[in-house]
């Protein structure tokens, strides 16, 4: 998986770090109980998922 990292700090201090890498190489995997992304054989980031569109379209109902 090839991608670049780079980081940017803002005027007030705040660091920005960002992983670029094409959207093929991005999928979502559920980690085995009580493992860790550093014990994974491929790079990743600890993210979470939300549905938003069903959060959106139930506050319509």
């Amino acid at each position: 998986m090839a991608y670049t990292y780079s980081q940017v700090t803002a005027s007030n201090g705040v660091v920005l770090h960002t992983i670029k890498t094409s959207p093929n190489s991005v999928y979502m995997k559920a980690l085995p109980g009580g493992s860790t992304i550093a014990n994974q054989s491929t790079d990743g980031i600890n993210g979470s998922f939300f549905d938003f569109f069903q959060v959106h379209c139930s506050r319509l109902q």
